[in-house]
């Protein structure tokens, strides 16, 4: 795919999704704390899971950038 784009213009955009954690695109996926405690304020820990509406968007965005449709915001 980048040995492909060379030469053209191509287009490359990040979406930041503020309230979203990680893994936030896996489907039907609870949000969860993960380690061994489910103490998510400990530096090292953190949540993952769904979040069904930035999922929906970025899998809008990735559909519509595949039909040669650039105007997503």
């Amino acid at each position: 795919m980048i040995d492909g784009a060379r030469g053209r213009s191509a287009l490359a955009r990040i979406v930041v999704y503020p309230e979203a954690y990680h893994d936030f695109d896996r489907a039907n996926f609870p949000l969860h704390a993960i380690g061994a405690t489910a103490d998510a304020t400990l530096p090292e820990r953190g949540h993952v899971g769904t979040d069904a509406e930035a999922r929906a968007d970025s899998q809008r965005r990735v559909g519509d950038g595949w039909r040669g449709e650039t105007d997503l915001n």
